[in-house]
């Protein structure tokens, strides 16, 4: 009987460790990525998906047309806790934005690697 109770138990046990981090989506490799530049790449994806007019723009109440402003709604590393994201992703759902018309899956993503780089209001030189 104690054959069978002892395993038994170490399992029981040991199982939580298993799935403790089973169902964590942590981009891997993150920091191999080229880094996503906010002022070439994803202000321009905000200002015109978001921040034009009748939506998000200059006194509209709550405005994404400046890096200020949409770093207030993101949580730098984590996209999962960021309100721009997931808002975002939530396509089809009755928070989706923007409303009608998603934006592409490579927009969402590259969104996402910005924020899980540290949301930083980067400027890169244009490649040639």
């Amino acid at each position: 009987m104690k054959r069978i109770v002892y395993p038994l138990l170490l399992m029981v046990a040991l199982l939580p460790l298993f799935f403790n981090n089973a169902c964590k989506h942590d981009p891997v490799g993150i920091d191999q990525l080229d880094t996503v530049c906010f002022q070439s790449q994803i202000l321009p994806t905000i200002k015109t998906s978001c921040g034009y007019t009748g939506c998000h723009s200059e006194g509209a109440g709550f405005s994404l047309t400046n890096y200020s402003e949409i770093r207030n709604i993101v949580t730098p590393g984590n996209a999962a806790k960021s309100k721009l994201y997931k808002v975002i992703t939530a396509v089809n759902g009755v928070i989706m934005m923007p409303p009608s018309r998603p934006l592409s899956k490579e927009q969402r993503t590259q969104i996402m690697v910005w924020i899980e780089q540290g949301a930083k209001n980067t400027s890169c030189p244009i490649k040639k």
